[in-house]
């Protein structure tokens, strides 16, 4: 604005440069700045600076132990993250012709944190912001100028409209903290603030009647949806920079090591106590003890936690399996009770019996089918799969992908399996689940595909250290928005998936759920050979067998 608007404060010998008032980011103190500027032809050019990290006299030591690239140093020192991404990639799902129908937009955005943990301060090196100062009840929200005027009540204090990007929506549904090691960090809506610039060639962003804002059209919810995904770049770069900042201060304070060597402190003493009988220093024992039993007692705990969330991740994927397929499980259901109907009137009206049989026969393919979904959904929870054993893998996933090609059959679509004869020790139901969830997503995929071949093929093999997994389709393939970044449909909430308005609707929770059974078998995913690939999807896990 400062290009339009000059405001100037004159005393009476000042000079008209010493008068001016600057409007710049001095105004603000804030931690990240987010710049944006679109053109017509679609691309949007971003440009991200940190300043919320202080290292002080120890950036090279930091930087270096913690990890950061070089380029990550000169981010540290000003210079800006420039990102350009085309309106396909910040709109997953879209086409990657998708047209600029919403026009010329900017923007500037600010992410000031008002307070923080004294841990906090120290585990990620936060600058001094103890004299900033609240803004939120002037400057607060995100704000929408045409050609520099107020488009209200966009971002309005205390107001519905303050929050009209519905940041504290998607905070609500990823609380994770900045930290934390496969949830997404979302920023709040009180701590960002800043402007959004249109003008009067913005021709499907048409003021209201009664000015009270922009009509809803296609294109402003597309700008809503565009501005979100330029947030959650920012939202990433920070969660990057303190996931490794995180790391670093825990190598660094040594817990595990001090863990470690209680626990052998505790074993040796007790061995002690066994040899030199009851008149052995009982104070130093008995100590050392109590720690060892608090020890053993937490590790209870996190493991009665890990084998909840196990099972929950296999609850959830039953759910995203249902929910994927609920309107064909209804017309199945629908189907079933019409059969049942027209062979009882073909019965009491007709008495003609082979029509009756040939209802009730129909009848009973329908079942089958549901006997085929209940055998990939709620049998994968059944008691015995959820105790830790070795099992023979080969059986396993024959009896799971027969199950598929039951369900999948009458869409045209084919799973081969490829294994060998391996014995494998997991929860069988954490393998069902990872495998349900990439076959889901896999037939969601083909739902575009008019022609060709509907494929999935599964290798499975064994390793050094446990077994090989090479997935693939021949689906639609991962979107414009994945594809530069495909390891990015690992992180939740994460979808392209789009009903007929387009709208996302997917739960993006399919692949992170995947990415926690992966972690808990200290493997891997490899998605890089999507980059260079147009169609089908593919990914490569490597697992490890579980110890205990």
């Amino acid at each position: 604005m400062e290009s339009i608007f000059k405001v100037y404060f004159f005393c009476e010998d000042t000079t008209e440069e010493k008068a001016k008032v600057s409007l710049n980011d001095g105004l603000f103190s804030y931690d990240y700045k987010i710049e944006f500027e679109a053109d017509l032809t679609g691309n949007v050019e971003i440009k991200l600076y940190r300043d919320e990290f202080d290292f002080r006299d120890k950036f090279d030591l930091v930087t270096q132990e913690a990890g950061f690239s070089d380029k990550d140093k000169q981010y540290f020192q000003g210079e800006p993250i420039v990102l350009n991404r085309s309106l396909s990639e910040l709109m997953p799902g879209k086409q990657e012709s998708t047209p600029n129908t919403i026009g010329l937009f900017s923007g500037v955005l600010y992410y000031s944190k008002l307070s923080a943990p004294k841990t906090e301060k120290e585990k990620y090196y936060y600058k001094d912001f103890s004299s900033r100062k609240d803004y939120r009840e002037t400057f607060g929200g995100i704000k929408m100028y045409r050609d520099n005027f107020r488009v209200r009540p966009y971002g309005e204090p205390n107001s519905s409209n303050y929050d009209w990007l519905l940041l504290s929506n998607r905070k609500a549904k990823s609380p994770a903290a900045i930290s934390h090691s496969t949830g997404k960090w979302r920023v709040n809506s009180d701590q960002i603030l800043g402007s959004v610039y249109i003008s009067r060639t913005n021709l499907t962003l048409p003021d209201q009647a009664n000015r009270e804002g922009i009509v809803e059209t296609k294109e402003f919810s597309q700008l809503r949806e565009v501005i979100i995904e330029i947030v959650k770049l920012f939202e990433t770069d920070r969660q990057y920079v303190c996931r490794l900042l995180n790391t670093y201060y825990e190598k660094s304070h040594y817990t595990e090591i001090i863990e470690n060597e209680i626990l052998t402190k505790a074993n040796k003493d007790e061995k002690n106590k066994k040899k030199k009988g009851p008149s052995s220093k009982k104070e130093t024992f008995i100590e050392v003890s109590k720690v060892k039993t608090v020890i053993d007692s937490k590790d209870n705990k996190i493991k009665d936690l890990e084998d909840e969330n196990r099972l929950l991740r296999a609850l959830a994927t039953t759910g995203i399996v249902t929910n994927t397929y609920i309107h064909e499980i209804k017309d199945s259901t629908h189907k079933l009770s019409m059969k049942i109907v027209m062979a009882k009137e073909a019965l009491e009206l007709d008495d003609d019996k082979l029509e009756a049989i040939e209802y009730i026969n129909a009848a009973n393919e329908i079942k089958n089918s549901f006997n085929s979904w209940f055998k990939v959904t709620i049998e994968s929870v059944r008691r015995d799969k959820r105790s830790m054993k070795v099992i023979d893998l080969r059986d396993l996933l024959q009896v799971l992908v027969a199950s598929w090609n039951d369900v999948a059959s009458n869409k045209g679509i084919r799973v081969n399996l490829d294994i060998a004869d391996i014995k494998f020790k997991c929860f069988p139901y954490e393998i069902e689940s990872l495998f349900n969830n990439l076959i889901t997503n896999s037939i969601t995929s083909f739902e575009n595909l008019r022609v060709g071949n509907k494929m999935i093929n599964i290798n499975v093999r064994s390793s050094e250290t446990g077994i090989l997994i090479n997935y693939s389709d021949s689906g639609a393939g991962l979107s414009d928005a994945f594809k530069k970044d495909p390891h990015r449909i690992l992180e939740p909430f994460e979808t392209d998936k789009r009903n007929e308005l387009g709208e996302l609707i997917g739960t993006g929770m399919g692949m992170w759920v995947i990415v926690k059974t992966v972690n808990e078998y200290n493997g891997s995913i490899d998605l890089n050979e999507n980059i260079n690939t147009n169609n089908g999807f593919y990914i490569k896990i490597a697992l490890t067998g579980k110890e205990r």
